[in-house]
């Protein structure tokens, strides 16, 4: 699809390391700049100066000063900077697995968009914590990051999201129109129920809408038509489940939706460039 980037492998990002902090600059000449994407990672964002939009699910924020996001493995999102300006930015990507039980468990009762923009005394205090984990990790110049930093990293991003968290729940405009409301619950529906023979109907009558209209709408949003979204979803999974276990081809197909081991693989070449076989091997520890 022209303008995306479609799935972010960790691997290529996280190396092994649990987490990364970074203090990004761009003016929209990277390579993620204005491409829809989204990855097998949790995305943590601040924005702490200049302009751009940013879309999360079909749903466009304003991305300038106290933008805080988190995109989740099942997000597609993408960052565009307005001509002639700049994004200045708090960047922390981690694995799944990398919070604790607790903090997961709040994470998904929330089940909406995960966007907020701060001001005042809220921003201030957000700017802070980032910058502060953002000293601890790059306190250490080298690529071992030893395990008081990394424990000490992991609490003020667990602290960030925690915090994010009670002020979404407290915000008057916590929910949003009754459409990106049909975005976010068709989103959760197909998290849960990706495994299964999942049709668009079936996604449709979940949100209490026809098959006819949600096609067209979640196009729309998303970019994406909804087999291929699905598809690209059960790919991301499998691709994880590939290189995290010894389980055979036929099983993990069978496990992430794909009736046929043959569509399956066929699928994944043409996606990932690689037989599945091929992945498990480059991408294995």
């Amino acid at each position: 699809m022209k303008g995306s980037l479609g799935v972010l492998d960790s691997r290529l990002f996280l190396s092994r390391e649990s987490f990364v902090v970074w203090d990004c600059h761009t003016e929209g000449y990277g390579i993620f700049d204005g491409k829809l994407h989204f990855h097998d990672f949790y995305e943590l964002s601040f924005i702490y100066d200049g302009k751009g939009s940013y879309l999360l699910n079909g749903v466009e924020y304003p991305a300038c000063r106290g933008l805080l996001t988190l995109a989740t493995p099942s997000d597609y999102h993408m960052l565009s900077v307005a001509e002639g300006s700049r994004l200045h930015y708090y960047n922390i990507i981690f694995r799944e697995g990398f919070l604790s039980e607790g903090v997961m468990g709040l994470l998904y009762e929330r089940q909406a968009p995960l966007a907020l923009s701060l001001e005042g005394e809220a921003y201030e205090v957000f700017s802070q914590a980032f910058l502060q984990i953002f000293r601890d990790y790059s306190a250490e110049v080298s690529e071992y990051t030893p395990p008081m930093t990394a424990l000490l990293v992991k609490n003020g991003i667990e602290t960030l999201i925690v915090r994010m968290l009670s002020r979404l729940s407290q915000t008057a405009t916590e929910a949003a129109g009754c459409e990106d409301e049909t975005i976010r619950r068709a989103l959760l529906y197909i998290r849960e129920h990706y495994r299964e023979a999942l049709t668009l109907g079936e996604v449709a009558e979940a949100v209490s809408r026809s098959a006819g209209y949600f096609s067209g709408y979640f196009h729309e949003k998303m970019k994406l038509t909804f087999s291929e979204y699905l598809v690209r979803f059960r790919l991301l999974a499998a691709a994880s489940y590939l290189v995290s276990s010894d389980m055979p081809l036929k099983e993990v197909a069978y496990l992430h939706g794909f009736r046929s081991t043959p569509y399956f693989s066929s699928t994944f070449k043409a996606y990932f460039g690689l037989s599945p076989r091929e992945y498990r091997i480059r991408n294995k520890s």
